[in-house]
Order: C-alpha cells, then sequence, then structure tokens
C-alpha cells in the first residue's frame, strides 16, 4: 500500500503518526535525517538548544509530501545536545534528541 517505504514508516503512517528517523548517533560533521509526516501541509523543521533557543531552521515551506529527508551539518555548532523539532500547520508534532560532537 506504501510504496518506497520501510515496515516502521508504513506503521506510522497508518497510525497518522510523525516520525523522525536518525541516521548515526552523535552526529558528526553532515547527517540525513528523514522525516514522515500524517498529510502535506506547512512543514518546519528546525533545531534548539537545551535552552528551547531556535540556533537553525533546517526547512520551512509547502510540502505535498509525507516523507522527506532533510540534511544537518552540525560542524557550525557547538558540541552537545539539541531538539530537532518537526511542526505541521503551525503544531509541533514531535521533538528528538541528537547529540553533535566535533
Amino acid at each position: 500500500v506504501y510504496q518506497g517505504l520501510s515496515a516502521e514508516e508504513a506503521s506510522a503512517l497508518a497510525r497518522q503518526d510523525c516520525q523522525i528517523f536518525t541516521g548515526r548517533i552523535p552526529f558528526r560533521g553532515v547527517e540525513e535525517v528523514r522525516y514522515l509526516i500524517p498529510r502535506p501541509g506547512h512543514l518546519e523543521i528546525s533545531l534548539y538548544d537545551l535552552s528551547g533557543r531556535k540556533v537553525e531552521t533546517l526547512f520551512s515551506g509547502r510540502t505535498n509530501k509525507i516523507s522527506g529527508k532533510v540534511s544537518i551539518n552540525s560542524s557550525g555548532h557547538p558540541s552537545g545536545y539539541y531538539f530537532l523539532a518537526i511542526e505541521l500547520d503551525g503544531k509541533i508534532l514531535k521533538t528528538a534528541k541528537v547529540l553533535f560532537l566535533r
């Protein structure tokens, strides 16, 4: 039914869930993050430090896709923990904690 999606992604989509799929943790250099959202809309993917300050917007705009990927370049940020947030139509759907190491 959901062509091109893994079993985990298809299951999340069937539940109308939002998912963030990261590769290596900790991040070093440029890493790819895949996401799955329940429906198309205005999508914003942002990176926040532990104090809650937005340090980078990775993507902001209208999307007609329910899955995609963004790249994060951790070399522009100090080592430490950050939060990755997915917002759809003004509502934060999911956050994930990520670790950047130099």
